[in-house]
């Protein structure tokens, strides 16, 4: 496989590639060059800003017309025609005094361009207006640009090989090949230097007038199986469309995989991209999730599934609110179109987050969803208009604010409502009922718990209370029963000193549950204090009864042990019973008092507080998840009755606005769009459906164009025009334009069905051509531009890990849905996963996902701040505020990847398990299958023994290297390195 490496584009080359084309004709001389046409778009770029634009004129200067800069500024004439040594402006340019700064420079092209136009007279194209304002004024090359032209049928070119002609797609390609041929063979190919001619959008040397072979029909069926549902054929599919002789089995396929459920996958992805679809809400580190922008996802893909109008796709996008109005419910049809407006909802989105500034984060919200409309939708650099006028585009700052006039009663960024209060309810009346109802009833089990929780909390403080000293605790329980506000200083003093009545509460019962046999034990030494506190009372109350001589022999006796007594004593203490006196002889109130300790310690034992407790919680718990979850959708609505004024925002600060506009399509697309006056009456301005009728009513000259360019690119690897989001003039120009105002209008026509037009494009004799090249080919078109074969194209990363799922056995087809999550793992990578952190929030034990964890990577969670891994390297989209081009790189860490990584090893040995069970135990039918499945086509004899003899050796080392492996398992590990060979590989990799 051969790859040819792009030359670096800067902005310095732009006007160079451009004017090449002015430059060069038929015949090779140079045309001659106009203010308007050569010289202007130069100072636009570079130097309007200081010498023109909104009334600036440093130095006096204006450069907007030629007769300005002839009469000049401060210093005097700054061009003195025909003479361009004496002319001010060169001689400043030439030095890079003017533009100042470096990145400003002009290219030795573009001064070469001034001089040649100063040297020929600075000629005009046409006489200049006699007056000019500080509005931006826009001539008729820009106007006339290719892009803002009215969209029509061209004719079909004649062609000489109509052998090779399946569609009106292979016309118009094969004429232009024989046009190159032709032009080739007159000039004797390579009569113009080949970099000269790759400038000028030509073929650097000969071109075949033909296309390429047919590929073989494993190829196709490759080719469409990943074009179509971005998953590799099975050997079964490769089989039956090899076998099948029939002349429509091509069609018929096509159609099968059209009508596949896992089409809207891939190409809802696609949308996704230049949707700027996102899972979470970016533009703080933050980066909070959004937990229901997934519908929006499915809205997509079901609508691809559907092959719905593409004009009633961009309708709902953009208006789906309007046309349903804002008393309908959320259901059905309406729930659909509100969804579908979640697409003005993609754009990152801070504003609920702290600490930013709110009117900073509010507009930016708006611009990137200007931005995102202009580049999905009309494929314009609009939001390069919000600070000034549009460097390249006939788009003055004051079109942008029109633009965003059109979105902002909806984004009011003055009264804005943060993503969640935005949310609009799922819940149907039913549902609404169901939760009332078993919520009444969770709050029953509720009300119970907390009058047990209320009777322990009672005890608990009756059982501390009786650790303390009796005269402090009527005071102590009158200052916990106080409110904390009201209490006084002495009941706050008790509360300190006495913690463990103070931190009672129904919160903290558990911890006082934990401390069972603890508690119980304090009061029974309590009680045993007690006892004796009364024993020695009742004893000294009998002893003051005595005579004093009595009295002392009778304390003598009681001060001895009972075995130590004599017998006078014992007989002493006998006749006298009241002073050996016991607990049952006590008063009926001490009896009363010790008994309270005796039961409290009990009770203290028996207690099972947190676990009585838990069961109403459970209970309740319980009841509670039989309470259907409320769904919501992501969707915008207008604020009835609220329309913003739109102001232009002077160097696109919001705090400096200027003068007030109302909303208005581009003014260089000379719209036929009036924008009604707002009616109080009326619930919305209705402003983005008038916009979206005006886009889709078939007139509109860039909306039909970018989408079928679209789809041509994500079937050819590059679009006819390869900018997809700027047809203006940075962008390239197209290789085929008719073929692309063909391909728009037959949109449009066949009721802008993407499916007819992916129908045309893959019947079509272009598509089916081989990718192998010739080397002269090669070098006469590096990129294919003039599709003289089919290009070779890298798998992007959703499509890559969805094959290696499918190859492995493992892919879970589960359409719809709650996105997988994503989580850092210990080492810090992004991987699938929920995550579950440790109290220093670390990863710890890993929750199962199940069957999710292998599911279509269009379900992975997009979060802004997490690609996952496997995706990263692979060029995944930055959605910033959208990806409108995906990049397709090839470095090195991605062979790394593939041949390193967990993710590669753990799937090749699940493909491995898959080859033993489903080819059977000879290694020779295991590889052989392993082959079909990954590539989609039948090995030759040479690659089966070679794969057979590979598996053998590695299964060889890891016995070697492996004392305790078994002859299976060494083969088994020797059939998934083969595996893990084949994921790795180009083939694989790469579709041709």
């Amino acid at each position: 496989m051969t790859h040819f490496a792009a030359a670096p584009f800067t902005r310095r080359t732009v006007w160079g590639a451009l004017l090449s084309v002015v430059v060069c004709t038929g015949t090779g001389l140079a045309a001659q060059r106009t203010y308007e046409a050569d010289v202007r778009p130069i100072l636009k770029a570079h130097c309007f800003q200081c010498h023109g634009e909104a009334g600036e004129r440093e130095g006096g200067l204006d450069l907007r017309l030629r007769r300005l800069i002839v009469a000049g500024g401060d210093s005097g004439s700054a061009i003195v025609p025909g003479e361009p040594a004496n002319s001010s402006l060169m001689a400043r340019i030439r030095t890079g005094e003017m533009p100042p700064g470096d990145d400003q420079r002009l290219s030795n092209n573009e001064i070469a361009v001034i001089e040649e136009w100063i040297s020929a007279g600075a000629p005009t194209a046409r006489a200049e207006p006699e007056a000019l304002g500080d509005e931006p004024r826009f001539t008729a090359e820009e106007r006339g640009w290719w892009s803002f032209q009215p969209l029509t049928r061209p004719p079909l070119p004649r062609v000489r090989n109509n052998q090779q002609v399946a569609n009106a797609i292979d016309v118009f390609l094969l004429a232009r090949l024989e046009k190159l041929a032709m032009a080739d063979s007159a000039t004797g190919a390579l009569g113009r230097d080949a970099s000269s001619r790759h400038s000028n959008g030509e073929a650097g040397g000969l071109l075949p007038a033909t296309f390429a072979a047919r590929a073989a029909a494993p190829t196709l069926v490759r080719r469409a199986a990943f074009d179509l549902l971005g998953l590799p054929p099975t050997p079964e599919d490769v089989d039956s469309f090899v076998a099948d002789p029939s002349a429509d089995a091509w069609a018929r396929l096509i159609d099968r995989l059209l009508s596949s459920p896992h089409y809207g996958e891939r190409w809802g992805r696609y949308w996704l991209d230049v949707a700027g679809y996102a899972d979470s809400e970016g533009y703080t580190e933050e980066d909070a999730v959004r937990p229901h922008a997934y519908r929006y996802r499915d809205y997509v893909i079901a609508a691809f599934n559907a092959d719905k109008r593409f004009d009633e796709f961009i309708v709902e996008q953009l208006a789906g609110d309007e046309l349903i109005g804002p008393d309908a419910p959320p259901a059905g049809d309406a729930m659909e179109k509100l969804t579908a407006t979640g697409y003005l909802r993609m754009a990152p989105d801070g504003t609920a987050s702290r600490d930013v500034d709110q009117d900073l984060a509010r507009n930016q919200v708006v611009a990137d969803t200007v931005q995102i409309v202009g580049t999905s939708l009309l494929g314009l650099t609009i939001h390069c208009a919000q600070c000034h006028d549009h460097r390249y585009d006939p788009i003055s700052q004051a079109d942008y604010y029109r633009f965003r006039a059109i979105f902002e009663p909806a984004l009011d960024w003055k009264k804005w409502k943060t993503p969640a209060a935005r949310r609009i309810s799922l819940y149907s009346d039913t549902d609404r009922q169901t939760r009332a109802r078993l919520e009444a009833e969770a709050k029953q089990v509720d009300a119970e718990r907390k009058r047990i929780a209320d009777e322990y909390i009672a005890r608990t403080i009756e059982q501390e209370l009786l650790l303390v000293d009796d005269h402090l605790r009527d005071d102590l329980r009158a200052a916990y029963e106080t409110a904390a506000a009201q209490r006084t200083d002495r009941q706050k003093q008790l509360l300190n000193e006495h913690p463990s009545v103070a931190n009672i509460s129904a919160g903290a019962l558990y911890l006082y549950d934990r401390r069972r046999e603890a508690r119980a034990r304090d009061v029974e030494a309590k009680r045993a204090e007690k006892l004796q506190q009364y024993l020695a009372a009742a004893r000294t109350q009998a002893l003051a009864k005595l005579p004093a001589e009595t009295r002392a022999e009778v304390e003598m006796a009681l001060a001895r042990e009972p075995g130590e007594r004599s017998p006078q004593q014992a007989s002493l203490l006998a006749a006298h019973p009241a002073v050996a006196i016991r607990e049952a002889d006590l008063a009926p109130q001490a009896v009363d008092e010790l008994a309270v300790y005796k039961r409290a310690a009990e009770e203290i034992r028996k207690s099972r507080m947190k676990q009585h407790l838990q069961e109403f919680t459970d209970k309740a718990a319980k009841i509670r998840a039989e309470i259907p979850p409320e769904p919501f959708v992501r969707a915008l609505r207008e604020e009835p009755g609220s329309v913003p004024a739109t102001f232009v925002f002077h160097r696109g600060d919001h705090d400096q606005p200027k003068q007030e506009v109302l909303p208005a399509e581009l003014s260089v697309l000379n719209p036929d769009l009036t924008f009604a006056k707002n009616d109080p009456a009326l619930p919305s301005t209705g402003r983005r459906l008038q916009f979206a009728r005006h886009l889709t009513r078939g007139r509109h000259p860039l909306v039909a164009r970018v989408i079928v360019n679209r789809i041509w690119m994500h079937h050819f690897g590059r679009g006819l025009v390869n900018s997809p989001a700027d047809f203006g003039v940075l962008g390239e120009r197209p290789t085929h334009p008719k073929l692309l105002d063909w391909l728009a209008v037959e949109l449009i026509d066949s009721g802008w069905s993407v499916k007819h037009v992916q129908r045309l494009v893959m019947t079509s004799r272009a598509y089916q051509q081989t990718s192998e090249v010739l080397a002269d080919v090669a070098q006469a078109d590096p990129d294919n531009h003039y599709y003289a074969r089919m290009s070779v194209r890298r798998l992007d990363s959703d499509a890559l890990r969805d094959a290696v799922l499918a190859v492995s056995g493992e892919l879970h087809l589960k359409l719809y849905g709650e996105p997988v999550p994503v989580m850092e793992d210990e080492v810090g990578q992004i991987v699938l996963g929920r995550e579950n952190l440790d109290g220093e929030r670390k990863p710890t034990k890993p929750i199962p996902l199940g069957a999710e964890a292998f599911r279509r990577s269009v379900y992975v969670q997009a979060r802004r701040s997490r690609p996952l891994a496997v995706f990263d390297v692979f060029d995944t989209p930055a959605m910033t505020p959208n990806c409108d081009q995906r990049a397709t790189s090839n470095v090195a860490p991605q062979s790394l990847l593939l041949m390193n990584s967990q993710f590669v090893a753990d799937y090749a040995e699940r493909f491995a398990e898959r080859l033993e069970g489903q080819a059977g135990s000879r290694l020779r039918d295991q590889v052989a299958l392993g082959w079909r499945v990954a590539f989609g086509s039948v090995p030759a004899e040479v690659d089966i023994r070679a794969a057979v003899a590979f598996v053998e050796q590695q299964a060889h080392v890891i016995r070697d290297k492996t004392s305790e492996a078994t002859a299976e398992d060494a083969r088994r590990g020797g059939l998934a390195s083969y595996c893990h060979a084949l994921l790795s590989s180009n083939r694989f990799l790469y579709v041709e």
